[in-house]
């Protein structure tokens, strides 16, 4: 039997400004692993539907990628040590 995909991409923000972007197949655990890391943000945003765990990764680096372009290189706030690759 086949896996259904079950990941999904999403954005953390703080007002409007992109704080974090990531995967995740349980969205409500990971939103309360960021409270309780002390991450500051206003708002989790769902942005793909269920994908598989290697096209949400693809996903994730894409928009990364996207992010990085628009400003200047820079990584979002609480993506700092995360190396992209494509």
């Amino acid at each position: 039997m086949e896996c259904l995909p079950k990941n999904v991409t999403y954005m953390l923000y703080n007002e409007s400004e992109i704080v974090y972007i990531g995967y995740t197949n349980d969205p409500e655990f990971r939103l309360r692993e960021h409270e309780l890391a002390g991450n500051r943000f206003t708002r989790m945003d769902l942005n793909s539907r269920p994908l598989t765990a290697e096209a949400t990764k693809i996903k994730e680096a894409a928009i990364i990628k996207a992010y990085r372009t628009k400003h200047g290189g820079r990584l979002p706030r609480y993506n700092n040590n995360q190396q992209v690759v494509i």
